[in-house]
């Protein structure tokens, strides 16, 4: 009886590795493939544009009394894209 455990536990444990493996093979060559999208593009002398929600404002560099600007505020967290479930 415990050999049959034994044998169903491994099979079982050799099921999931086998498909977190390919998971993460597919997951890889997405990734891959938008790299090799990106590099063709920045040799061909495209910048990418990052997404308004990862950009940091910063604080301008001299502040003087006399010209003072108001501060851009942060794009709120709804106008940024959400992960969804399937993403991660």
């Amino acid at each position: 009886m415990s050999a049959l455990l034994l044998t169903a536990l491994l099979s079982i444990t050799a099921l999931v590795v086998v498909v977190s493996l390919i998971d993460s093979f597919v997951r890889g060559r997405h990734v891959m493939i938008a790299l090799k999208r990106e590099r063709a593009l920045a040799i061909a002398g495209f910048v990418p544009q990052a997404d308004a929600c990862d950009v940091r404002l910063r604080r301008p560099a001299v502040l003087s009394a006399s010209a003072v600007r108001p501060f851009a505020r942060r794009t709120p967290r709804s106008m940024c894209p959400q992960p969804t479930a399937s993403a991660a």
